[in-house]
């Protein structure tokens, strides 16, 4: 997956592929090779695998260009979008039920566009999942498998030196635009779906950003 990934995934879905962090590059570890020597090995050393010695036979893959079905209709969206807040009305938030909001897009049509739940503020200690989705009318959110599904926060349970901790994350829903007729909406409504049970995860705020090359 990695060889997939780093040399063969279109930049354009997957960017900022290339890691230049030194502190991760030359961060090393020793061991015994097959003569018994001590040998030093860099993670710089481990990212090419044809420098390792080995390399992948290449097969088709199908799953590589794949589109999830198309949306549903899109007056069930006018009806359900009308009913929803806008997000500024709502957040911050404890997410410990489903919501909807409307959050105003960046730019008027299909642009490139990312999905940021911002100030998310997470208990440490707990098991957390939050499942987002687009316009997802009143599909069965059990469905990820559905065009509407934008992508996923998960954390598992760790300690840190800070309880409860702050982070963000960004989606890029431009996928999904391709199969919603939203040419000439100015908002989307976003669905949050918690996964897990009771509170532990307040969301601060969440808007919608032009994506920067």
């Amino acid at each position: 997956m990695w060889t997939l990934w780093h040399y063969f995934l279109p930049s354009n879905k997957v960017p900022d592929k290339k890691i230049t962090d030194p502190d991760c590059l030359n961060a090393a570890v020793l061991f015994y090779d097959e003569n018994a020597q001590l040998v030093r090995v860099t993670v710089k050393d481990s990212l090419d695998n044809l420098r390792m010695g080995y390399d992948f036979e290449r097969i088709d893959l199908p799953w590589l260009d794949y589109r999830p079905p198309p949306q549903t209709a899109r007056a069930r969206v006018i009806k359900t979008t009308s009913d929803a807040p806008l997000a500024s009305t709502v957040f911050p938030v404890i997410l410990d039920k489903i919501i909807r909001v409307q959050v105003p897009k960046a730019k008027k049509g299909k642009a490139d566009e990312l999905l940021v739940l911002e100030n998310i503020e997470v208990d440490t200690t707990k098991f957390l999942k939050v499942d987002v989705f687009v316009n997802d009318e009143d599909d069965n959110i059990n469905e990820l498998d559905k065009a509407s599904y934008a992508g996923t926060y998960a954390q598992v349970p760790h300690k840190t030196n800070k309880t409860p901790n702050k982070t963000s994350i960004r989606l890029k829903p431009t996928d999904l635009y391709d199969d919603m007729e939203i040419d000439d909406d100015e908002t989307i409504l976003v669905t949050l779906v918690p996964r897990h049970q009771g509170g532990g995860i307040t969301i601060g705020g969440i808007k919608i950003v032009e994506a920067t090359s």
